[in-house]
């Protein structure tokens, strides 16, 4: 298939017209894309990209991950009463870990207070290279107080 004629799906290359880009789909809804460009994550218009490559074939072998039990380990974790700094230190090491165990979704209790806290976090979950996303949970399990990151 030629360039011209390969379709937007989740995995295929694209190249951004204009820049010396190119980046990984991973989302396309409606008129948008969701991609992958080095270690950031763009939301463009489907008229703003080409398509150079069809998504790789994908392995017929599949692996099933199924997190290790750890006994001092729990997929929540608590930052208050942490400076901004401090706490991303521990939120670095609490993300290794709960990745090497195997969880593939964790619960982030920074609290509602001033919001420094919740951006600073939001600020290091969206540069970790293995946070896929991250939202907010109902208003009556912590709403804007916790954040629930999803992990690959």
């Amino acid at each position: 298939m030629s360039p011209a004629t390969l379709p937007l799906v989740v995995g295929a290359t694209v190249r951004l017209p204009g820049y010396a880009a190119t980046g990984t789909v991973l989302r396309v809804h409606g008129t948008r894309v969701d991609l992958r460009v080095g270690h950031f994550r763009l939301c463009l218009p489907c008229s703003e990209v080409e398509v150079v490559a069809a998504p790789p074939r994908k392995l017929r072998a599949t692996v099933k991950v199924t997190p290790v039990v750890a006994p001092n380990f729990s997929p929540e974790i608590d930052l208050h009463g942490f400076r901004a700094e401090e706490a991303m230190a521990v939120l670095d090491v609490f993300l290794d870990r709960a990745l090497r165990l195997g969880y593939r979704r964790v619960k982030i209790i920074h609290g509602k207070g001033t919001g420094t806290l919740r951006q600073a976090t939001h600020r290091h979950l969206r540069q970790h290279p293995r946070v896929e996303d991250y939202d907010h949970h109902h208003p009556f399990s912590g709403g804007t107080g916790v954040t629930w990151a999803n992990l690959y």
